[in-house]
């Protein structure tokens, strides 16, 4: 049942992956400690994921390349694919728990923070149609215009986890870090990740390395790990951000001209994005008191990169914590879900990756369905 000063609020993440989405509906109420001073605490309701349709999936992984009218064509059919999906999860959920609000991201195509711009794939509108529920997407793209990065947007979810953890690392398509610390709140991308992983995976025949057996193989290239560790964003000081097309231009356009295989490909990645994360933190999280690392997103099943990346936290003395379950695979939907609950109430939903710089803002358009009920007509 809902109660008073609580929200029921839903999430709806597709990572770059391009696995599919994740789908999460919470209660959330007064509690912890959470973003600008603001209490929350949160019950889980219900969470699924979908994996995409082969022809959606294969859609996506080239709509960066589409004319403007095929753009569009598919955005249609993606959006009331994300609107009936969500429909069609509504119907298990008790009346009396039905999301007052459902926070999208849909497939990122762009994101150049520099040029002004990142572009997210869905139409507010046709998902509200069809979902029947009032939605909120486009979270990015103020942030971006005051100056920022618009990613990640994790600290607005890590801030409910602090002061029992002070890093917070997510091991999804891009792999970012968030650093609660003395000098404030720094969040920046670090490396690709499961994109990286999955790429090599494909090779396989499989659409990831099940808890990194096929890593676990394979033998360490020095050669192609010199190659992956040469991109100068690595050295790069935050703010920082990785783009899906910078990840394919950078990393898996050159892998495809010279792959070390399935198995060495794999083993040598897992030991890329353990080194990156060892030196992020040897670098900028030298001032957290507590050192604890909390780690989410779908990496943190891959056992074996999973220990390399504990070797290196071991040696500079930083404590690794995976999440419960739950929150492994849904901290992303459970992220949307707060930033539209917030972006419901009127109130700051975006923390910046370099906080003591930009005050917490509002982000993220409103759309309602073209029918709404009695009560939902007047907000």
């Amino acid at each position: 049942m809902k109660t008073e000063n609580s929200i029921v609020a839903a999430g709806l993440m597709s990572g770059s992956s391009l696995d599919g989405v994740d789908y999460a509906v919470l209660r959330f109420l007064p509690g912890n400690p959470g973003l600008g001073g603001a209490t929350y605490k949160f019950e889980w309701i219900y969470s699924t994921s979908e994996s995409y349709p082969d022809q959606i999936r294969q859609a996506l992984s080239r709509s960066s390349h589409l004319s403007i009218g095929d753009y569009f064509k598919l955005q249609s059919s993606y959006s009331r694919f994300l609107g009936e999906f969500i429909a069609s999860c509504h119907e298990n959920i008790h009346p009396n728990l039905q999301p007052e609000v459902v926070g999208i991201h849909g497939h990122t195509v762009f994101h150049q923070p520099s040029e002004g711009f990142s572009t997210q794939m869905g139409d507010g509108a046709i998902i509200a149609h069809h979902s029947k529920t009032q939605v909120v997407l486009d979270f990015r793209n103020a942030p971006i215009a005051m100056g920022g990065q618009g990613a990640p947007m994790a600290p607005a979810i890590d801030a409910l986890f602090y002061p029992g953890f002070d890093l917070f690392l997510n091991l999804g398509g891009i792999a970012n870090l968030s650093i609660f610390s003395r000098d404030g709140i720094q969040a920046f991308d670090l490396c690709p990740c499961n994109q990286l992983l999955n790429h090599f995976a494909e090779e396989s025949g499989l659409r990831f390395d099940p808890a990194g057996a096929i890593a676990a193989k394979g033998e360490l290239n020095t050669d192609f790990l010199s190659s992956l560790e040469s991109h100068p964003f690595l050295s790069k000081n935050p703010p920082k951000s990785l783009s899906n097309q910078e990840v394919t231009s950078w990393y898996l356009t050159s892998i495809d001209q010279s792959s070390p295989g399935a198995q060495d490909g794999l083993r040598t990645s897992c030991e890329f994005i353990a080194r990156s994360i060892g030196h992020a933190l040897q670098d900028f999280a030298k001032d957290c008191l507590q050192k604890r690392i909390l780690v989410t997103g779908g990496g943190a099943h891959n056992q074996f990169m999973m220990a390399r990346i504990k070797a290196y936290t071991d040696e500079s003395g930083f404590q690794l914590t995976s999440g419960d379950p739950r929150l492994i695979d849904f901290k992303e939907a459970l992220l949307l879900a707060l930033m539209a609950a917030r972006r419901k109430k009127s109130l700051p939903n975006f923390i910046f990756g370099n906080q003591h710089t930009r005050p917490n803002i509002i982000t993220g358009g409103v759309y309602l369905p073209p029918n709404p009920n009695r009560d939902e007509a007047v907000e």
